[in-house]
């Protein structure tokens, strides 16, 4: 893109489409288990008289970790195929996944008081035992896979959703009519793309979103008196009745506040690469 005069190259902030390829990457743990190798770490939490009675039901996928970034929302889009995966654990150490449409029947067993090691019973499909820890703090089951070097855990709940990671949406946000709220340094602290929202802190995020050791700003400076800087992108801001915008290159980005977090939809940036991005920063 062409710099304009009197501000700096645009170029940190289109850098932000680099986490198409670092969430593509990412969500490549949700197909690992045609074929990974899986570990578990147990946990000391407390368990009932028969430790194999939490793992009893059905289970959906409700997140995925990896790189030390949460997602939570829907996957399809980012993997170009159905993300509905669930699993069922019956009592009589029988059960059934099903994945992509696809479901088979499985065996497990006790592997400790905090896991499970399951067995499918199918020949269509390249999955070898996994192993399936009980998080008892999110009271969730996790899948931790390894596949031609991506690592990740896929975290399965009875509701298919984790108390404390939602999925971002607009929403609820309130539209922001005070310099008050925006004046200040914010820090990149979760990213929605293409339905999937990606939580970590902002040197994570930082270091997810650069290739090798490229450095990423991912800072939100908002000054007084209508000048700003976005990931390194000089920019403007204006804030009234109608609501508050920061302007890069001409393009307005809508600016609207989420409890104490600021929420961009910046779909005028990065519409026409065919990516929906909503990026969310944090005092």
């Amino acid at each position: 893109m062409e710099e304009r005069k009197g501000s700096k190259s645009a170029g940190g902030l289109w850098k932000l489409l680099l986490l198409c390829a670092c969430a593509v990457a990412m969500c490549l743990v949700l197909s690992a288990c045609g074929g990974g190798e899986a570990n578990s770490v147990e946990s000391s939490s407390s368990q009932p008289v028969n430790p194999a009675e939490k793992f009893i039901g059905d289970w959906q996928v409700a997140a995925a970790q990896s790189q030390g970034i949460t997602m939570v929302g829907d996957f399809s889009q980012l993997i170009g195929g159905s993300s509905n995966m669930q699993i069922t654990i019956n009592a009589d150490n029988t059960g059934s996944m099903s994945y992509n449409d696809e479901s088979f029947n499985l065996t497990w067993e006790q592997n400790g008081d905090n896991a499970i090691k399951i067995t499918p019973e199918t020949t269509t499909q390249e999955i070898q035992q996994v192993d399936l820890t009980y998080n008892a703090e999110y009271e969730a089951l996790e899948m931790n896979l390894e596949d031609a070097g991506t690592a990740g855990t896929i975290l399965f709940s009875r509701s298919g959703a984790i108390e404390g990671l939602k999925a971002i949406s607009t929403a609820n946000a309130t539209d922001i009519t005070s310099e008050a709220d925006l004046v200040g340094t914010w820090k990149l602290s979760s990213v929605n793309m293409m339905g999937v929202s990606m939580y970590g802190d902002a040197d994570t995020l930082a270091e997810a979103m650069a290739p090798s050791s490229e450095s990423i700003d991912t800072t939100l400076a908002i000054e007084e008196g209508g000048t700003a800087s976005l990931m390194g992108t000089s920019a403007t801001w204006e804030a009234g009745s109608d609501g508050a915008a920061i302007s890069i290159s001409g393009v307005a980005i809508p600016v609207q506040k989420l409890d104490d977090r600021l929420v961009m939809d910046m779909g005028g940036l990065f519409g026409l690469y065919g990516v929906d991005i909503v990026m969310v920063f944090s005092k």
